[in-house]
């Protein structure tokens, strides 16, 4: 009887345990430092075995890297790196390596913007076309959110940039009445000539090409699906958007 009684009882402490590892699916992780080939320190979530919690050496829940629930931390040290590039986009263009120069206007407001001028923010140029299907996809679900989010930081430190393509005869005028019919409000430029396209080697749209405050290629690649959002997250942080 006793035999019986603890059987029982071992099975419901089984099922309570099953119950309690519902409450944090493993494939959320946990948030590990690692670091980059330059020695850059960066988070990732990693899969651990459940024995594993012991032997963790990482940031714990009362240690200063550790980040609070909004992502957010107090550590300066916490910044994602941007996703992979992807050379298919832009071909002509390695990370690290400075950025080609241009001067583009925009195609309301004949402003003109400069990668020379932009120096010390975060420049994320979109390549883009009035005819292109996908690119109207990424600005609803992407680009638009992206950037009236950035419209309430003070001071941002990310400029937004989009650059209309003269692929398949696209002109200006296109672009500029499908950026009025669908209230686009980015800054919008139209390469003429196709220079910018050319010296950054894009030959698909969308494409997006981001530069580093100091003028170096940070990333590149296709602004669709996976890559869109995990760019968009490295974008928003606090560490790339804010000024200091």
């Amino acid at each position: 009887m006793v035999g019986l009684v603890r059987r029982f009882a071992l099975l419901a402490l089984v099922a309570i345990g099953a119950l309690a590892g519902c409450a944090q699916p493993s494939g959320k992780g946990e948030l590990v430092k690692r670091y980059d080939e330059n020695g850059n320190p960066y988070w990732v979530r990693e899969d651990k075995p459940a024995n594993a919690q012991a032997n963790n050496t990482g940031p714990t829940k009362n240690e200063p890297g550790k980040p609070a629930a909004n992502g957010n931390t107090t550590d300066p040290e916490f910044c994602l790196l941007p996703p992979d590039a992807n050379p298919i986009a832009a071909s002509g263009l390695k990370v690290g390596s400075a950025a080609p120069t241009w001067t583009l206007k925009d195609l309301r407001s004949d402003k003109k913007y400069s990668l020379a001028d932009l120096h010390g923010r975060t420049v994320m140029l979109v390549f883009w076309a009035s005819w292109c299907p996908a690119c109207r996809f990424a600005a609803e679900e992407n680009l638009r959110p992206l950037y009236n989010s950035n419209l309430s930081v003070k001071e941002s430190k990310l400029a937004i940039l989009g650059v209309g393509l003269n692929f398949n005869d696209d002109t200006a005028a296109a672009q500029k009445a499908l950026a009025e019919t669908k209230n686009y409000t980015w800054p919008l430029c139209y390469d003429d000539g196709g220079k910018v396209a050319e010296a950054y080697g894009i030959g698909v749209t969308p494409a997006v090409v981001v530069i580093t405050p100091e003028g170096k290629v940070a990333t590149f690649g296709l602004y669709r699906h996976d890559w869109a959002s995990r760019l968009d997250a490295y974008l928003t942080q606090s560490c790339v958007a804010e000024a200091k």
